[in-house]
This record gives structure tokens, C-alpha cells and sequence, in this order.
């Protein structure tokens, strides 16, 4: 049962359920108690050795009591991302929105589309020589 907790040693588990433990990472076995030597990761102050006994251990995870987590926060190996706007996906072609307004005042205009409250101030203006709004010549 040694080998099987050998190529895991570093692996990293957490508890689903609301606990001050963010994390704990496997660290090693103890064969004659059947114990898993893992280092508890608090959400507040510093990491403490811990060890669960292999049978609730297993329970835990069958149960979904703990899950896997392979990087429970970035450490600097892989690059951050930020998504700001989550309507807006990725994986997604962007479809191009057909513009409702094409005077020479409305290409710079937010309302070209159509799509606000101050359509109708757009419609009214778009055909003007001078926009009141950029002041175009």
C-alpha cells in the first residue's frame, strides 16, 4: 500500500464542505497504522503536519467529501488569465452587429447600433453636417 501513496506524494485534496483548511498535500504513508501523512494548508496562518487514517480517507473522497484539486492557486508556473467580461466566450466567434447608423458623425458614436435609449436622438442627428455631440466639421 506504500508504493500506491509514493506516487502520489505531493498531490493536493480539499474539502468540499465549508472548513478552515484550504487544502491539505499528501506527504507520505505510515504502513503500520495505516495512516496517510498529509500537511494541512490553512486558509489563515502557517501549514502543520496532519494524518487521516487510510479508511475515512477513502470514505471521504466515495462520500465527496474531499476532491481533487491539482493547483488549488497559481504559484507562478503557468500565466494568470482574467476574464472581465463573462458574457463574453472565448471560444466564440464574435458576431459583427450590423450598424443602424452610418453618418459621418455616427462612426464615432456609441449609438450606431441601435441598441440604447438615445437611438432616436441618433436617428435625428446622424444626418446633420455638424454633430452636436463631437462638434464635426
Amino acid at each position: 500500500m506504500e508504493n500506491d501513496y509514493s506516487n502520489i506524494i505531493g498531490r493536493k485534496f480539499k474539502p468540499s464542505f465549508s472548513s478552515n483548511i484550504d487544502y491539505f498535500e499528501i506527504r507520505g504513508y505510515d504502513e503500520k497504522r495505516k495512516m496517510v501523512l498529509t500537511i494541512a494548508h490553512p486558509k489563515e496562518g502557517s501549514p502543520f503536519d496532519d494524518e487521516i487514517e487510510e479508511q475515512y480517507l477513502v470514505a471521504a473522497f466515495e462520500n465527496g467529501d474531499y476532491r481533487v484539486c491539482d493547483r488549488p492557486f497559481n504559484d507562478g508556473q503557468e500565466p494568470t488569465y482574467v476574464i472581465t467580461n463573462p458574457r463574453e466566450y472565448l471560444d466564440y466567434p464574435r458576431v459583427e452587429r450590423k450598424v443602424a447608423f452610418d453618418g459621418p458623425c455616427c462612426a464615432r458614436c456609441i449609438h450606431r447600433f441601435g441598441r440604447t435609449s438615445n437611438s432616436e436622438w441618433c436617428k435625428s442627428h446622424f444626418q446633420s453636417e455638424r454633430c452636436y455631440r463631437f462638434k464635426l466639421k
